[in-house]
């Protein structure tokens, strides 16, 4: 990833379970939609959305990070 501002390991964690319920509520919402999907696929793509969320994310945009980080679950979904 190009925008790699996470300086740490224990940062990338941190974020991640901070932010976990975001992933939750994706794949509850996508999984209501689209009955039958793969729970793993489904999953996985979402958790990679986050991951990506707290690798490029920058503050000065001035957007929220959990607005950030739903944007980017759903377009990995």
């Amino acid at each position: 990833f190009p925008h790699q501002h996470v300086e740490s390991n224990t940062s990338v964690e941190t974020l991640f379970h901070e932010h976990y319920y975001l992933i939750q509520a994706a794949v509850k919402r996508y999984r209501r939609q689209f009955r039958g999907a793969d729970f793993d696929e489904i999953l996985s793509d979402a958790t990679y959305g986050l991951l990506q969320a707290i690798r490029c994310y920058e503050p000065s945009q001035g957007m929220m990070f959990g607005a950030y980080a739903a944007c980017k679950i759903r377009q990995a979904m």
